[in-house]
């Protein structure tokens, strides 16, 4: 039988208890391999499909291979799947383009998606936003306008906001806010997404009021935000010294939104609270959280201990951070200057020991 033609009469593989007698049962075991990302079955499975000839020109059936193997990490095995397809469509091309992604192989993803194009194989929106991340990634604000057009031409970004908002996270990455702010304008339906890519960027170059700004015209349309949403607007609060408002957004995590704060969530406010000196809500912030083993939350309390030589917190503060890691030296550090500050040298003297020992190993 010559490899490739599909039997008229199914054939039979056998895999330990299971029996593949056609196609159905071949995909349905694929699917089970990628969802589960069992590896080594799925190289039996494909091994035994080899050994036979059987479906290997089965266009569906090479597809979900290439993707099983992708879903396992294993992407080496996905690109020769790739190499060997005798027909590539836009899904085989966005599962190679998005592995290569995913690895950071950036500039080979760029390759494939122009290889793509070369092939006469039309991007579609899983495409545009794969490639566009990977310009964000890497900077490329020139290819990311020139995708924009290509966008533009065969359909409206309006609509998509699958494409919308990746080109808003693309220019941010690119630090065009002027150039996100313009799409971000142009979207028919401005998801969670939407408002938190234009938020992030704003935070991230410090405009703090605009941060307040957006977020109070995100409620007002009426999306609600999400955990990140609320780590943005919660560390833009704490540069700006914004204890009330942090607080108010705080409560309505949980109040208004059923949001249950994360350990960096209770980390912000606590690192709030201790640069404006109100170490008795940081104590009580302390109580709330599900773990104390958040090493974030323990040198910015330490910072803030420091600020205002605040020894007995500082001291709590400083028993943690060395616990979760020993070599940190900027604890040391602080905690010295906290009992120095104190006119406590003996103990400063002690701290400075520690650290001359912990530099030494």
């Amino acid at each position: 039988m010559d490899c490739g033609q599909i039997p008229s009469n199914p054939i039979c593989i056998h895999h330990h208890d299971v029996l593949i007698q056609d196609k159905q049962t071949l995909l349905g075991l694929i699917k089970s391999c990628r969802t589960h990302q069992d590896l080594p079955k799925a190289r039996r499975i494909h091994s035994q499909m080899m050994q036979i000839c059987s479906f290997l020109d089965d266009f569906h059936i090479n597809n979900a291979l290439l993707g099983m193997y992708a879903r396992c990490g294993a992407f080496e095995e996905a690109k020769k799947v790739f190499d060997e397809l005798p027909r590539r469509d836009t899904l085989a091309w966005n599962v190679l383009i998005s592995c290569y992604a995913k690895l950071k192989r950036y500039n080979e993803a760029l390759i494939f998606f122009q290889l793509m194009k070369d092939e006469g194989i039309s991007p579609d929106s899983f495409t545009f936003v794969c490639i566009l991340k990977v310009c964000g990634n890497m900077g490329l604000i020139e290819m990311g306008e020139e995708i924009h057009a290509d966008i533009l031409r065969t359909r409206s970004i309006g609509k998509d906001t699958l494409i919308g908002n990746a080109l808003v996270d693309m220019y941010i990455k690119c630090g065009a806010l002027k150039k996100a702010k313009e799409v971000f304008s142009e979207l028919q339906a401005r998801n969670v997404s939407s408002w938190t890519s234009l938020i992030s960027g704003y935070a991230h170059v410090g405009e703090h009021d605009i941060v307040i700004e957006l977020f109070k015209q995100m409620i007002e349309e009426g999306v609600e935000p999400n955990l990140i949403t609320f780590t943005v607007v919660l560390n833009a609060c704490s540069h700006s010294g914004l204890l009330d408002k942090a607080e108010m957004y705080f409560e309505s995590m949980s109040t208004c939104y059923s949001i249950v704060p994360t350990l960096e969530h209770h980390s912000c406010m606590i690192g709030l609270y201790g640069r404006a000196g109100h170490f008795d809500k940081v104590l009580r912030m302390i109580k709330k959280m599900p773990t104390l083993d958040y090493l974030p939350m323990w040198t910015a309390l330490l910072g803030a201990c420091q600020k205002w030589e605040n020894v007995e917190i500082g001291r709590l503060a400083f028993e943690h951070t060395v616990r979760l890691d020993e070599k940190y030296v900027t604890a040391y550090v602080c905690m010295g200057n906290i009992y120095a500050a104190a006119s406590m040298q003996a103990e400063a003297d002690k701290i400075e020991a520690m650290r001359i020992q912990i530099q030494a190993w």
